[in-house]
């Protein structure tokens, strides 16, 4: 967890062939300081994944993809929603809510949550036999929200 509240959220996921962060809601300066402060470098992202609109979760999201290079995922309606923020994205990657997609040695599986936003996703991402949940922003926990999360080692 690189940071999480009203100022900013992002985390840091790695495995195998993935660095990836979920969210950048901090500056692209501050990105690359949290990064290095647990021994990584910006350059060496392999996915931005977007959960939602909202200031706090993509501040630094446009800034961070344009100075490495890193492409973003997230589904059209947040897309459309944050497009003004993010400005010129190099490379943009849909998902849609609710089907899972590959990403490299990872498989993510955006779902639904309740949130006054667009189309807010959590995700459930896939190592093998392992699986990690991430619901932030949760207005409540539905019954959908439960079932996804069953079976996480982490949420």
């Amino acid at each position: 967890m690189l940071g999480s509240g009203s100022t900013g959220n992002a985390i840091f996921l790695e495995s195998g062939n993935n660095k990836i962060l979920i969210d950048v809601g901090f500056n692209a300066v501050e990105i690359k300081k949290r990064l290095a402060n647990i021994g990584h470098n910006p350059e060496d992202l392999t996915a931005i994944l977007i959960t939602h609109e909202h200031i706090d979760h993509i501040r630094g999201a446009g800034a961070t993809a344009r100075k490495y290079g890193t492409p973003i995922y997230l589904n059209p309606d947040t897309y459309h929603a944050s497009e003004a923020i993010l400005g010129n994205i190099p490379q943009v990657e849909y998902f849609s809510t609710g089907h899972p997609f590959p990403l490299n040695d990872l498989t993510v599986e955006p779902f639904s949550l309740p949130h006054d936003a667009y189309d807010p996703v959590g995700f459930n991402i896939y190592m093998g036999r392992s699986k990690i949940s991430i619901a932030l922003d949760l207005g409540y926990v539905t019954k959908l929200v439960r079932d996804r999360v069953q079976g996480s080692g982490l949420i």
